[in-house]
């Protein structure tokens, strides 16, 4: 079954806010802690004007071929905080 965007709400962050992937990557509350810890210890000192980009300059630089793999991680580890979220596992 197809979602319509309009009502991919986070099921997080307590605005009412679309669930997209910059959102999911870059905004969401629930996983803060581990990305503002993966962008000051993986991306800040290589990019250091990252926390000035736009949105999509930071999605272009998290998948760019020198940080895709600490991306991927980063990705894993917010699923499988957001598995033990929805699942209570």
């Amino acid at each position: 079954m197809c979602i319509p965007p309009k009502l991919r709400l986070c099921l997080f962050c307590n605005e009412d806010i679309i669930e997209d992937e910059t959102q999911f990557l870059l905004h969401c509350c629930k996983y803060r802690d581990i990305r503002e810890s993966y962008f000051i210890n993986r991306i800040i000192p290589y990019v250091y004007d990252f926390e000035n980009l736009n949105d999509n300059e930071k999605i272009n630089v998290l998948l760019s071929d020198k940080f895709v793999k600490q991306t991927a991680e980063l990705l894993w580890n917010c699923f499988d905080i957001r598995r033990k979220n929805m699942y209570n596992i």
